[in-house]
């Protein structure tokens, strides 16, 4: 991410500030970048838990989870998903212990992603 002056902005600024890539300050760059820091740890260590797993949301027997938080209880908890297949940012566990896992190891990443921190 890159703080930008908004008078200064060419093309190429522009739209990289669409996109998301520029930000006004540099508060709102530092912010994003450990946003996504944090996203990508969280995939990384899916992908490293996962060992290979993949969701196949075609089948509906198969067990996927995944970490969602809780406004009203004010907690992140692991919940089963079937056969619908949520926003691209979600991200899917072949078992509950992993996403329980996640929870534990990743619980600050998670709220920093999602910006309840």
């Amino acid at each position: 991410s890159v703080r930008i002056n908004r008078d200064d902005r060419d093309s190429t600024d522009n739209r990289l500030f669409e996109i998301g890539e520029y930000h006004l300050t540099a508060e709102e760059a530092i912010k994003d970048d450990e946003r996504k820091k944090a996203r990508m740890r969280i995939i990384r260590r899916i992908e490293e838990l996962n060992d290979g797993w993949v969701p196949d949301f075609e089948d509906e027997d198969e067990d996927k989870f995944s970490v969602h938080y809780d406004h009203i209880e004010d907690n992140l908890t692991a919940y089963p998903l079937f056969e619908w297949q949520e926003h691209e940012s979600c991200l899917y566990m072949k078992s509950m212990e992993i996403a329980e896992q996640m929870i534990k190891e990743h619980g600050d990443d998670y709220k920093l992603l999602w910006g309840i921190v």
